[in-house]
């Protein structure tokens, strides 16, 4: 059943992006390209029941030559995603700095969308960043940004 709501998410997005047919492979991935330059990847997370974006922002070689204050900046920016919109900044396995985003399967026909446009609105933000090497993240979101009084809930 996860799989069938994951294939008819996508399939309404597809609708949204005039992409008639957007549908997931077989491994449960799809795979969009955007201004020739962002390769979003998105992944169908059924033991989460979650679609998961994620877009790389710069390459293993550059990634290992940033600074010490520029991985710090981007530790700090994935913090509740309070500075990048509400996605997180993770290095990948394969070494590259990638912007993710997740969006719970059960809100995904209305939630995907402007989850994906968040995380290209950021990949913008942060790549060119990145691209110079400058630790200085980005203005925080403020509309992002969490109340500290939720922070700090005792459970």
């Amino acid at each position: 059943m996860s799989d069938e709501r994951a294939q008819a998410t996508l399939a309404l997005l597809g609708e949204r992006l005039g992409l008639q047919g957007l549908r997931l492979n077989a491994s449960g991935v799809c795979r969009l390209v955007f201004e020739q330059r962002w390769v979003v990847t998105l992944v169908h997370d059924a033991a989460l029941r979650q679609i998961v974006l994620h877009c790389p922002l710069c390459a293993a070689p550059q990634a290992a030559t940033l600074s010490p204050a520029t991985l710090r900046s981007l530790l700090q920016a994935s913090f509740m995603g309070q500075g990048c919109g509400g996605g997180q900044l993770a290095m990948a396995p394969d070494g590259h700095v990638c912007l993710q985003w997740a969006v719970a399967l059960a809100d995904a026909d209305e939630a995907l969308a402007p989850a994906l446009e968040s995380l290209l609105n950021q990949a913008e933000r942060w790549s060119p960043r990145l691209q110079a090497g400058d630790p200085a993240a980005p203005a925080v979101d403020e509309a992002a940004t969490l109340p500290p009084a939720w922070t700090m809930q005792k459970v």
